[in-house]
């Protein structure tokens, strides 16, 4: 049986090891995530939203020529 040993004595390698035996048990991960603001620019979703403009116009003018066949 292992002595117990607090965790401050502890070397920096077994801090660690103890450490990812205890976070593989948690349930979902500690790391804060937080909602990005939807006015703020995001060069991705400006692009993003520039493309789906221009393919519902395309489908649009495609739509509106079938008509008239």
């Amino acid at each position: 049986m292992t002595r117990f040993v607090p965790r401050e004595k502890l070397g920096k390698r077994a801090r660690r090891e103890l450490d990812a035996q205890r976070r593989q048990s948690w349930a979902c991960s500690p790391i804060t995530r937080t909602v990005e603001s939807r006015k703020t620019y995001n060069r991705k979703r400006a692009g993003r939203d520039l493309r789906r403009a221009v393919r519902e116009t395309l489908n649009q003018d495609l739509h509106a020529g079938h008509k008239h066949l």
